[in-house]
C-alpha cells in the first residue's frame, strides 16, 4: 500500500521544467512589487515615464489593429503611391504605429510640462520686495547699483511641482514604476522565448517547459504581439532619446564626431588623389597648386628627388589636417553656443527637441528595417525560420515580408556572383 502511494506521488509530481513558469512568475511579481514601492516612495512626478509611453503606444496600436481588422483604412491611400502590395500593407501599418507613438510622445510632453518638477528664476515683484514694514517704498536699486545688488539679486527661485507627493501621486507613482518594470521584464522574457524557440532547445533540454498550460497561453501572446511590442519599444527609445538630446546638439555630435574623422581622412587622402593632378589631367587646380607648393618646399629642404614628392604630399596632408581641425573647432563652438542658448529658452527648446524627436523616429524605423532584413536573411539561408515565431499579420510579419521583397533580389545577385567566381566541380 505504501509502495503504491509513493509510486502515485512520483507520477503526479511536476518536473522542474513544469515548475519553471511558476517560479518565473513569482520572481516577476516580486520585481513588480519592488518597483511599485519605489514608485510609491517617489511619486509619479519623479518616477520615469519611459515604460508607460512604450506600453501606451503599443497598446494603442494593438487596439487599432484589432478593431479595424485586416483592412487598414490607410491602405487605399498608400496604394495610390506604392504599387507593390506587400510594401503598401507594411507602410499602412507602420503609419498607424508611428501615429500611436507620436500621440504617446505628445501626451508625454504635455504631462511632463504640467506635472514634472521645475525650477526657474523670475523677477521679484510684490509689496514685500518694494515696501518696508512701515509702508515706505524702497528706492529702485537699479538706479543706484553697487556690490550689494549682486548679493541681493532682483530674481528669485520659483519651484513648481516640487512638494511632497500626496497619496494619489504616490499610488500613480507606484503604478508607473510597475509599468516601467513590466516593460523591461517583457523585453527580457520575449527575447528569451524567441531565442529558445529558434534553437533546438525547444525540442531538447527545455521541451518540458512548453507542456505547462501557462506557457501555452503566454506563447500565443508572444507569437502574436511580442515582436511588434519590441519594435515599437525600439522606435520609442530612439524618439525619446532624440527629444532629450535635441536637434542642434545631435547635429553637433554628428558633425564634430563623425565629420571630423571623415575630414581628417580626406585631408591626408586629397594630396595623393587624382584631385592633386593638374587641371588638364582631371585634377582640381587649387588642390594641385597647394600640393605642388608643398612638394617644392620639401625639395628646397634638400631632400632627395625620390622622397621629396612623398614628403611634400604628407606635408600638404598635415597642413590640411590642421585646417580641418580649426574648422571643426569653430563649428563645435558655434553649435555648442547655439545649443546652450536654445536650452535656456523653453519655446525654442521644445521646437528643437520635437525636430530631433522626428529625426530620431526615422532613425529608429531604419534600425527596425535593418533588423527585419537580418531576420529575413537568416531565414532565407535556413539558419532558422522566423515566420514560425510570428503568428498572424502583425507589423513585424509585414516588415519581414517587405524586407524580403528587396533583400531577396540582392541575395540572388550575390549567389549568382559567387557562382561565377567559384568554378563548378
Amino acid at each position: 500500500m505504501c509502495y503504491a502511494l509513493l509510486t502515485e506521488t512520483e507520477t503526479v509530481a511536476p518536473s522542474g521544467m513544469e515548475l519553471l513558469p511558476m517560479i518565473v512568475l513569482a520572481v516577476a511579481a516580486a520585481v513588480l512589487l519592488i518597483a511599485f514601492f519605489i514608485g510609491f516612495a517617489k511619486g509619479f512626478r519623479r518616477i520615469g515615464w519611459g515604460g508607460l509611453v512604450w506600453v501606451g503606444a503599443a497598446t494603442a496600436y494593438f487596439l487599432l489593429e484589432h478593431f479595424l481588422g485586416a483592412e487598414n483604412p490607410l491602405l487605399p491611400t498608400v496604394q495610390g503611391f506604392i504599387a507593390d502590395e506587400i510594401t503598401a500593407r507594411f507602410v499602412a501599418s507602420l503609419a498607424f504605429a508611428l501615429g500611436c507613438i507620436l500621440a504617446a510622445l505628445l501626451l508625454y510632453g504635455v504631462f511632463s510640462l504640467l506635472f514634472r518638477p521645475r525650477i526657474k528664476r523670475v523677477e521679484r515683484n510684490g509689496d514685500r520686495f518694494s515696501v518696508d514694514e512701515n509702508g515706505i517704498e524702497y528706492d529702485d536699486e537699479r538706479k543706484d547699483y553697487d556690490d550689494y545688488e549682486t548679493y541681493r539679486s532682483r530674481k528669485m527661485v520659483v519651484r513648481k511641482n516640487c512638494g511632497k507627493p500626496n497619496i494619489f501621486g504616490r499610488l500613480l507613482g507606484g503604478l508607473f514604476g510597475a509599468v516601467n518594470a513590466a516593460a523591461v521584464l517583457a523585453t527580457i522574457g520575449i527575447s528569451a522565448l524567441f531565442i529558445i524557440c529558434a534553437t533546438p532547445l525547444k525540442e531538447g533540454a527545455l521541451a518540458g517547459l512548453f507542456e505547462n498550460e501557462i506557457m501555452t497561453l503566454v506563447m500565443d501572446y508572444v507569437f502574436g504581439y511580442g515582436f511588434d511590442f519590441l519594435l515599437i519599444g525600439l522606435v520609442v527609445k530612439f524618439a525619446r532619446g532624440g527629444y532629450k538630446k535635441g536637434f542642434i546638439e545631435s547635429l553637433r555630435t554628428l558633425i564634430v564626431g563623425v565629420g571630423r574623422l571623415v575630414g581628417i581622412a580626406v585631408a591626408f587622402w586629397l594630396p595623393f588623389s587624382q584631385f592633386a593632378l593638374p587641371a588638364e589631367e582631371g585634377g582640381v587646380q587649387i588642390v594641385h597648386d597647394f600640393t605642388a607648393k608643398c612638394i617644392d618646399a620639401a625639395t628646397i629642404m634638400g631632400l632627395p628627388e625620390t622622397f621629396a614628392p612623398i614628403v611634400g604630399q604628407l606635408l600638404a596632408g598635415l597642413l590640411l589636417f590642421v585646417l580641418v581641425l580649426l574648422v571643426f573647432l569653430l563649428l563645435n563652438f558655434i553649435l555648442k553656443t547655439l545649443a546652450e542658448g536654445i536650452e535656456g529658452v523653453g519655446f525654442f527648446r521644445a521646437i528643437d527637441g520635437s525636430l530631433a524627436c522626428v529625426v530620431y523616429l526615422v532613425v529608429g524605423v531604419a534600425v527596425c528595417a535593418i533588423v527585419g532584413a537580418a531576420f529575413y536573411t537568416v531565414s532565407a539561408y535556413g539558419i532558422f525560420d522566423v515566420n514560425t515565431l510570428l503568428a498572424g499579420e502583425g507589423l513585424s510579419k509585414k516588415l519581414i515580408d517587405c524586407c524580403g521583397a528587396y533583400v531577396q533580389p540582392a541575395l540572388d545577385n550575390f549567389k549568382a556572383m559567387l557562382s561565377g567566381l567559384i568554378p563548378a566541380a
